[in-house]
């Protein structure tokens, strides 16, 4: 019989307590391994996707927000991209520094209001183009919150199927307000008898009828001229639920030129304006008919639907460097359309906002203040025309109704801090593919 030898096991008892101490924390440490392999590769694959990859040259940008993207592309020094406050531009700069789409055809395009939310079915037959005008700094929204947004608009005009084109007034009128040739005034006011003015014709219809809440265009026509008519088909495409999800509603400046200005003007002034407190009625003679209207004019609206700014348009210049494009800053405007010097010639026609075509209504309005030009003191309102023309004498009816010239509508919008882009490289045949977070 063998002794029993109580300090031997003892030890063994000790011994097989630590073996099944060292397993369970071996078990323990290699579930804890594992659950941090599955985190660190399940965030790793996160952000694979939204890191850039370079692929002879071009950027490919999955899963990234329009301003990083752009944020990307300008720090890889792209010529399509350029600030309007940085030190290179000094005095001709503005306070924001805005990094905007610049040249006569960078890759900015986008697929928008697109009738299926499907990336893959997302063509030129299912979406319509629109343009990416920047990334602008300090943009406010309804709520009073500050913020970078993204700036885009319509590539083609607004129309009807059954026509070429449509000419909508920005406003009209009654004959006896301002002769028929409407107000100035884009967003709801008062009059001075504290009664509610509605706001530009283009406006009410951009902002109801274009949502797909048809109010002001209730028999199919909209505002073409002067006395109010209204004899122009509504455009067949409004924007849709998809589109309107991405919209974020804004408070835009409508702030006016300083009256005696129009030819002794540059960029930065042009920037300035809109965010100054000058309004479009500058009336010299208190009884004239041209002059007549009783509309309180403001210097800011908040809605969802605007147009272009004069300064979108002269900041957006760019002839293949840096020194072109300083150079046409640092020109008055007036200089940019002069046919018969070699001097700016090129600033207008390597601005992509420029429509060949035809000439588009800004969201701007225009006075003089000049009793020599008192039929434009209300009801004057600033276009770009297709030569490049911004300002040369004040025959810019909010009506459209001057000298058979008429003007096309692009609508703009700002979007959603949270849009992504899925896909394309933003060239006019592979535009960006967007999606909401």
């Amino acid at each position: 019989m063998k002794k029993f030898d109580k300090d031997k096991q003892l030890r063994k008892l000790h011994n097989k307590k630590n073996n099944s101490n060292t397993k369970i924390i071996s078990i323990v440490l290699s579930i804890t391994i594992l659950v941090g392999a599955i985190i660190y590769f399940t965030f790793a694959r996160f952000e694979s996707n939204t890191i850039f990859n370079l692929i002879g040259g071009t950027v490919t940008t999955k899963y990234k927000t329009i301003s990083q993207t752009m944020l990307k592309l300008a720090s890889q020094e792209s010529n399509d991209l350029g600030y309007d406050g940085t030190s290179t531009l000094g005095q001709y700069g503005t306070e924001d520094n805005n990094l905007r789409y610049i040249g006569a055809d960078p890759s900015n395009y986008i697929y928008f209001n697109c009738s299926t939310s499907d990336i893959s079915k997302m063509n030129s037959a299912t979406c319509e183009k629109w343009r990416i005008v920047g990334l602008f700094n300090n943009i406010e929204d309804e709520n009073g919150n500050k913020s970078s947004r993204i700036k885009i608009i319509k590539d083609e005009i607004l129309t009807a199927t059954d026509s070429e084109y449509n000419a909508y007034a920005w406003d009209s009128s009654a004959e006896s307000v301002n002769i028929g040739f409407g107000i100035n005034q884009w967003g709801e006011s008062t009059y001075e008898d504290g009664t509610t003015y509605e706001g530009a014709d283009l406006m009410r219809e951009l902002n109801t009828d274009y949502l797909g809440n048809t109010t002001v265009g209730t028999n199919g026509k909209w505002y073409d001229s002067t006395n109010n008519s209204k004899n122009e088909d509504m455009p067949t495409s409004t924007l849709n639920t998809n589109a309107q999800n991405m919209i974020q509603t804004i408070k835009w400046n409508t702030g006016s030129n300083e009256p005696n200005s129009s030819n002794n003007i540059y960029a930065k002034n042009l920037y300035q304006w809109e965010r100054s407190n000058n309004t479009g009625k500058v009336c010299t003679d208190s009884g004239s008919k041209h002059c007549s209207d009783t509309v309180v004019r403001t210097t800011s609206w908040i809605g969802k639907v605007g147009l272009i700014y004069p300064s979108d348009y002269a900041y957006a210049t760019y002839n293949g460097n840096a020194d072109d494009r300083l150079n046409c800053l640092s020109l008055k405007i007036a200089k940019w359309y002069n046919e018969g010097s070699s001097e700016g010639k090129d600033c207008s026609i390597n601005s992509w906002i420029r429509d060949v075509n035809f000439p588009i209504f800004t969201l701007t309005a225009y006075s003089d203040g000049d009793e020599s030009y008192n039929s434009y003191e209300a009801y004057g309102v600033f276009r770009i025309d297709n030569r490049g023309h911004i300002i040369d004498n004040a025959s810019y009816y909010v009506s459209g109704d001057h000298a058979a010239q008429t003007y096309g509508i692009k609508p703009v919008v700002y979007l959603k801090n949270e849009i992504l882009i899925i896909d394309g490289n933003g060239t006019s045949a592979n535009p960006y593919k967007l999606s909401l977070k």
